[in-house]
């Protein structure tokens, strides 16, 4: 069984682990903890500014996306008593990157948080986890995050 865990936020990244930790998994079970960065040049509002303050921004992203997601493969890694888990970053739209690697990476599960927006919130912001839901191939799992992690 292979589990794509996408994560993006210390706040959720704790809920999900505390998931996955607690969930029975089979013995074959694999994990990736998957971190999709946003393009900062394209189609974001962050894009007028100079291209060497956006490379640094980037970087930043990425230093705070490799702790987070290293973090998590420790902590599943320790809960689970397994190594069959290991962290990847990529860069695009969460949106269509989650879903493009489980396909590609033929997963059988993806389990993922969700803020729980509402009404203007929710179509100003749009929503990663109903995205994925709607075009996964595959079973995905929504862990819903407390009050205290939004």
């Amino acid at each position: 069984m292979k589990v794509v865990i996408a994560i993006n936020e210390p706040g959720f990244a704790q809920i999900i682990s505390h998931f996955v930790i607690n969930h029975e998994w089979p013995k074959n079970a694999e994990f990736t903890v998957l971190s999709v960065l946003e393009p900062m040049k394209l189609g974001n509002v962050m894009a007028v500014l100079p291209g060497p303050i956006l490379d640094d921004i980037m970087a930043a992203q990425k230093k705070t996306a490799s702790e987070l997601c290293q973090s998590t493969v420790q902590a599943i890694k320790t809960g689970l008593h397994t190594d069959a888990v290991k962290a990847e970053i990529i860069e695009g739209f969460p949106k269509d990157e989650i879903v493009s690697y489980a396909t590609a990476n033929g997963a059988n599960l993806i389990v993922i948080g969700s803020h729980d927006r509402k009404g203007l919130e929710r179509l100003m912001l749009g929503s990663v986890s109903l995205a994925v839901v709607c075009h996964a191939h595959c079973t995905v799992t929504v862990v819903r995050a407390s009050s205290e992690a939004n």
